[in-house]
């Protein structure tokens, strides 16, 4: 398991929980520079969208299958961050952009939405 990941897994629900909210899921430059930034601002759209689907319980261990679905999903997720971050740092732009359920959305699975 990759460092990152593996580090990460041992806060995401196992014991206490957190909750998030929308106001809670802010882009800064800071957070597009650190993967590590990237990596808890994910865990917090989790939390908010998507808690019954990464949910562990008591496990300790996720299987090298998960852990690939996790990293092309995280991936998804940046790509969303830094397009959010775009849209809304263009003046003009006519819109603001935001977080939802299709964050971490493969782009086969964006087409049945």
């Amino acid at each position: 398991m990759s460092e990152s990941l593996n580090s990460l897994t041992a806060g995401i629900g196992m014991g206490g929980r957190t909750t998030y909210s929308d106001k809670d899921l802010k882009i800064t430059e800071d957070i597009l520079k650190s993967e590590d930034e990237l990596l808890a601002l994910y865990w917090k759209w989790i939390s908010i969208y998507r808690r019954k689907d990464y949910d562990f319980g008591n496990k300790k261990f996720i299987d090298l299958e998960f852990e690939k679905m996790f990293t092309e999903r995280f991936e998804k997720f940046k790509d969303t961050v830094r397009m959010i971050h775009t849209v809304n740092n263009t003046k003009g732009a006519g819109w603001t952009a935001g977080f939802n359920h299709m964050a971490d959305f493969t782009d086969n699975e964006k087409r049945f939405y």
